[in-house]
């Protein structure tokens, strides 16, 4: 997986923020002329909204909440947030594109638009390698709050067995004499 992951990490650096263009006209953000441009790019980014959004915002989701152990549910957030970012990023890029073709644009819009979802794209190409690390990673992570975990149960588990000897004194001495003694 990890030539993969290296791949994915490249292609995100080198597409998202350094795109093909910096200007409003840029082949990202094209304001259509005609109606089969609206209809070709608006499914396009329709289908992308559904495809890198929708469904894995509902798997993953449905994911997160099912699953009870720290390290897998960090790795999950992580692409779930990554899922989310993408959706948000192909909704503007739509709306921008929607716009442009029903109303005419001032050319600062469109630019704050480009910003926007540049920004969109470089937060992306953030998270979506951290839902692609190993789980050692996560399992590093999770090791401080599982630690105060543990200190938290063995101090309730201290507090009960005060109680308990309270109630009943224990049977055997707290030490037992021993050859030293």
């Amino acid at each position: 997986m990890l030539p993969y992951l290296v791949v994915t990490i490249g292609l995100l650096v080198i597409v998202f923020p350094f795109g093909p263009g910096r200007d409003p006209e840029c082949t990202a953000h094209i304001i259509p002329t005609n109606g089969l441009e609206v209809l070709f790019v608006g499914l396009f980014y329709v289908y992308a909204i559904i495809e890198v959004g929708i469904v894995p915002i509902r798997a993953l989701t449905r994911a997160y909440h099912n699953e009870n152990d720290l390290p897998v549910r960090l790795r999950t957030f992580a692409a779930l947030l990554a899922s989310v970012v993408a959706a948000i990023l192909f909704v503007t890029k739509l709306s921008i594109f929607s716009l442009g073709y029903l109303f005419p644009l001032p050319p600062s819009f469109i630019t704050h638009g480009t910003d926007v979802t540049r920004g969109l794209g470089v937060a992306l190409a953030i998270l979506w390698p951290l839902g692609l690390v190993s789980n050692r990673f996560y399992w590093t992570l999770a090791r401080p709050v599982r630690f105060f975990h543990k200190i938290l149960t063995l101090k309730e588990l201290e507090a009960l067995q005060a109680r308990l000897e309270r109630l009943c004194p224990p049977i055997f001495p707290a030490q037992l004499p021993g050859w030293k003694n």
